[in-house]
């Protein structure tokens, strides 16, 4: 039968507490020399009262609670199965390791106050399948959580790390607009992954003016534009399929500052465009497709601007996509090599089966079509197009009656759609 345990200061100084399935409460301080405490799958200690910070020992619960404003601190790896409940004080990971199970999830409302500080240490959640998890991050003084909201991907023994720096990131450039917070993501056991991140700063992080501020993700080598933050929220947005460093900074920081990006489906090839406001020594474009956003090729280059504080405009066709989803980024070059990467944008080639009867026909020929308007051409065989049918849709017909016998080509033809043919024969 469970019991709920409570005591004001818990001594260890020999043999082993095993809590069970019970549930500990301690009001007061712990004290260990060489006694062990040990909990379990169905274990479960808070914390409460009004006494001075104390120090938790590594354990395994299945429910951690907190409510404390002197709060408390981790002297070991703690892992939690169940409910970690913040009502109140910060709970310090001072250098150790704090894990949530697959089925894990935060209760209370987070603040200032009341959060995991996670400067120190690192904040570890597992996931067994594609979801999300906001981790009620701070820095002791000021909370700024972030959000992993996994779309898609594949999880094997898997988990996502957050470790929390109150300070700029040391490779951000920009002198004059920056946050000075940064969050590290890292990850294993997921691979092949969509997520979208909200990662959330305070006002007392931002330097010069907010407005100026653009996402920005740190890869070890260069950064990736994000693209404007919500000030009315204070929120980092992106949607990612690799992890690194997180934070905000002015445009300074980008070789580039973009206006917009985007890829069109034109008649089965893919259009896509993209203006600069601002460009400092920048040499050219690279214009990489992928399908999976994980590998990248690059489809060709174009000459950048260099340096100029009028707005630019560009524009790339991609001549031979892929049947699907068509993901597309530009790698910016500087002169000095230096590079640094857009946002995404995708395409969708849609893949689509046609039909044409009957062959041989006398008159009238007959069409197999999609919902959307398509235009179809009688071609000969030495392709000049000497019909066209624009508007067609679903089932539809149309009259050849008057072409001469011969061997003739019907063609398929719309935006976003791979052209298709057929050879038909005319009696």
């Amino acid at each position: 039968m469970e019991q709920n345990i409570a005591t004001s200061d818990l001594t260890l100084t020999a043999g082993t507490l095993t809590i069970g399935a019970n549930a500990l409460t301690i009001n007061g301080a712990i004290s260990q020399t060489s006694g062990i405490l040990t909990g379990g799958s169905t274990s479960s200690v808070a914390f409460g009262g009004s006494g001075a910070s104390t120090s938790l020992p590594a354990i395994t619960l299945n429910n951690l609670s907190l409510d404390r404003s002197n709060g408390i601190s981790l002297g070991g790896a703690t892992s939690v199965a169940g409910t970690l409940t913040l009502t109140n004080g910060v709970l310090d990971l001072n250098s150790q390791v704090l894990s949530l199970g697959g089925n894990s999830w935060v209760s209370g409302s987070a603040a200032d106050n009341n959060h995991v500080d996670a400067t120190s240490g690192t904040f570890r959640k597992y996931f067994d399948y594609p979801s999300d998890f906001s981790y009620p991050v701070g820095d002791g003084a000021l909370y700024s959580p972030i959000l992993l909201n996994f779309t898609s991907g594949d999880f094997t023994a898997a988990y996502a790390d957050i470790n929390l720096y109150a300070s700029k990131h040391p490779n951000n450039g920009s002198s004059t607009d920056f946050i000075s917070r940064y969050w590290h993501v890292g990850t294993s056991g997921i691979s092949a992954f969509d997520c979208d991140v909200t990662a959330q700063y305070a006002d007392a992080d931002i330097t010069g003016t907010e407005s100026n501020f653009n996402g920005a993700k740190w890869d070890g080598v260069s950064w990736l534009d994000l693209g404007p933050v919500n000030t009315a929220t204070n929120e980092i947005t992106a949607t990612v399929s690799s992890f690194s460093d997180f934070t905000a900074s002015g445009p300074s920081v980008f070789p580039v500052e973009w206006l917009s990006l985007s890829a069109t489906p034109v008649n089965g090839q893919v259009k896509v465009d993209w203006s600069t406001a601002t460009e400092v020594n920048s040499d050219y474009f690279g214009v990489e497709r992928s399908t999976d956003q994980k590998f990248w090729n690059e489809l060709g280059t174009v000459k950048a601007a260099g340096t100029t504080s009028s707005p630019s405009n560009y524009s790339f066709t991609d001549r031979q996509p892929t049947q699907g989803r068509n993901f597309y980024r530009l790698k910016q070059v500087d002169v000095n090599g230096n590079f640094s990467y857009s946002p995404q944008v995708e395409a969708l080639i849609h893949t689509q089966t046609f039909r044409a009867y009957p062959t041989p026909v006398t008159d009238v020929l007959h069409l197999e079509l999609g919902a959307a308007a398509y235009q179809v051409s009688l071609i000969d065989v030495s392709g000049r197009e000497l019909k066209t049918w624009s508007g067609l849709t679903g089932n539809s017909s149309v009259s050849v009656n008057e072409m001469p016998a011969g061997v003739y080509f019907i063609r398929v033809t719309a935006p976003g759609v791979t052209p298709w043919q057929q050879m038909i024969l005319k009696k």
